[in-house]
């Protein structure tokens, strides 16, 4: 959502493969001033009309209870038609930066008279050149290093305050020498602020609770950037459709989803088997939606059979198979047997891509996309699936 004075404006973005370079790739229309989430939900339904699309797989938007109802009014209408992929069962993705938001916030608060403190304290060193000056001397006196200088965060932006500390901790003895040696700094908290005597200076737990809360910012702060470039209750809402992903990784596939599953909820096997079934029902569900939709009525694709195998060919013709002993012959048989066994039960895309071998790639190294463009023969219906999971946006942060 754009902001234009005191209108709201509200701007679609589409994101689609192979999408024609002539075709609108977005359409801005200003709404009310007060608007609703039925409102929002007729505004991209005439987008989506007017840019000839039948087929939607997801809508990324803010968590928010008004996109609940666009969701809603969506749903309605999408069901009806051709190509609504299961009930627009997977349509809704919430924003995962406005999550973050959300979570970090609340930690924000269980934290809120230490990071007071240190604002107050930073607030203090940048609101004049000579204390600035001051606490230069503060930081050379106790022989700190450092490029930088201490920042002010925004009120209203936990990634700039998560900047302000991280930034504050490298000077905690600066601000202490400054603490015992300028007198302006000890008075500076007794001044009036809204009625009440400004939190700070920051004491010896202020800045411990901040060190450890620092590093748990860190991991979401990492997160926010490449999103710009009670959970028994909330896991009902969790889009399958992103988990998928995660199985369609043939570095992790099923099992690593299952292990992870197990990390979450302290290796309850009851509740990570559940999970995990639920799971493979559903790339299923998307398995024989795309199977009858995209390949055919028939509901069979030309692709390979059976499990990848690293081993000796068991070709009745192989001159060393023929000349195998008694024992060897009966280890023959077996492997025969159970290689017609396999096959029998593999009979889709998703139990043979889930029986051959993981592939080992470190993360930065790996090309998933390349992947699927290079085996997309072997599992073409899950290449299908692919091509749509990985399109996805997790966020409606612009990068």
């Amino acid at each position: 959502m754009l902001i234009a004075g005191r209108e709201n404006v509200y701007c679609c973005v589409l994101v689609m493969l192979d999408m024609d370079p002539d075709s609108p790739s977005s359409v801005n229309a200003p709404s009310s001033q007060t608007p609703i989430g039925e409102a929002i939900g007729k505004l991209i339904e005439v987008c989506l009309h007017d840019w000839g699309i039948e087929k939607v797989f997801t809508l990324t938007l803010d968590n928010a209870s008004a996109n609940n109802n666009v969701i809603a009014y969506l749903k309605r209408k999408m069901v009806h038609w051709k190509n609504c992929i299961l009930d627009a069962d997977f349509l809704h993705i919430r924003c995962s930066a406005h999550i973050v938001n959300l979570i970090v916030c609340e930690g924000l608060k269980e934290l809120d008279e230490a990071i007071a403190s240190i604002c107050n304290a930073v607030r203090y060193v940048r609101s004049s050149p000579s204390r600035l000056q001051n606490f230069k001397e503060c930081i050379s006196q106790e022989k700190i290093e450092s490029k930088s200088l201490v920042c002010l965060g925004v009120p209203t932006s936990w990634n700039s305050t998560y900047l302000m500390l991280e930034s504050a901790l490298k000077f905690q003895k600066a601000f202490k020498r400054m603490e015992e040696e300028d007198g302006h700094y000890a008075s500076y908290f007794g001044e009036d602020d809204s009625g009440r005597k400004k939190v700070g200076p920051p004491l010896a737990w202020h800045w411990d609770d901040t060190k450890v809360f620092v590093q748990f910012l860190k991991g979401f702060y990492d997160v926010t950037l490449k999103f710009s470039v009670s959970l028994h209750e909330n896991e009902r809402n969790v889009n399958k459709s992103l988990l998928i992903t995660a199985v369609l990784d043939p570095r992790y596939k099923l099992d690593y989803v299952s292990f992870s599953y197990g990390m979450l909820y302290d290796n309850d096997e009851s509740r990570v088997t559940e999970l995990t079934n639920g799971l493979k029902k559903t790339l299923m569900r998307l398995y024989n939606w795309y199977n009858e939709k995209e390949m055919g009525s028939d509901g069979n694709c030309q692709s390979s059979t059976g499990v990848e195998s690293s081993g000796t060919s068991l070709d009745s013709n192989n001159s060393e198979l023929k000349n195998a002993n008694y024992a060897d012959q009966v280890w023959i048989a077996y492997l025969k047997k159970r290689e017609q066994s396999q096959c029998k039960e593999i009979k889709n895309d998703v139990d043979r891509y889930l029986a051959n071998p993981c592939e080992f790639g470190l993360i930065k190294d790996f090309d998933i996309l390349n992947w699927w463009r290079v085996n997309g023969e072997k599992y073409p219906v899950l290449e299908k699936i692919a091509k749509d999971v990985y399109a996805i946006q997790v966020s409606t942060v612009a990068s």
